[in-house]
This record gives structure tokens, C-alpha cells and sequence, in this order.
């Protein structure tokens, strides 16, 4: 987890206020690794499942939503080219409720 790989690197504060310093040295080695990490993830995902669409979302992926354009864009780069010739990656319009609403939906489907 990122927080483990903060207190490998002697940072002893949160997530949170690391994204509140993200011009430090820390803060830029997580966000690369962070970066790196979710590339390499997203384009095992496309190689194999060859989606139209996939959407990101979830507490860390909005709280580094920043990163969002190098992450999709590294992670197209690492892929099979025809894998990524009509893929779609977004961000949740629904952040963290995404859960919630899909939930939701099956209860109201299946009651």
C-alpha cells in the first residue's frame, strides 16, 4: 500500500497531506511509483480483456485524480496497439458512491 511505501520512505504524515505537498521529493518518488504501478495494471487489463471502456475511480484513484492524464496515457503507451486503437478510460463521475448506486440498483432489480 502507498501508506506502507510513506513510512519506507520516513514519512511519517497521511496520504491526505502529501497531496498538499506534491512539489516535495517524497511526494514526487510516491506519485511516479503511484503512476507506474496503476500503468502497468491498466494495460495487463487491456491486453487481456481488451475493453471499450474502463473507468477508475475509488478513494485513492480520486484522491490522485490529478495524475489521472499520466496514468491513462502511460498506461496506453505500455499496451498492445491494437488493444488501445478504441479504448476509453475515465474517471467515476460518481467518485467514491459508485459502490453505493450499484448496490442500490441490484436491491431495487432484485427486491
Amino acid at each position: 500500500s502507498l501508506e506502507r511505501y510513506l513510512k519506507k520512505l520516513g514519512y511519517n504524515k497521511s496520504l491526505k497531506d502529501l497531496v498538499s505537498e506534491k512539489d516535495s521529493k517524497v511526494a514526487k518518488k510516491v506519485f511516479n511509483r503511484f503512476v507506474l504501478y496503476m500503468s502497468y495494471g491498466l494495460a495487463s487489463l487491456i491486453n487481456m480483456l481488451n475493453p471499450c471502456k474502463i473507468v477508475l475511480g475509488g478513494g485513492v484513484m480520486m484522491g490522485f485524480s490529478f495524475l489521472f492524464e499520466e496514468i491513462k496515457n502511460k498506461a496506453i503507451s505500455l499496451a498492445i496497439d491494437p488493444s488501445v486503437e478504441h479504448i476509453d478510460i475515465t474517471l467515476s463521475k460518481l467518485g467514491n458512491d459508485a459502490g453505493i448506486f450499484g448496490a442500490h440498483a441490484f436491491a431495487m432489480k432484485h427486491i
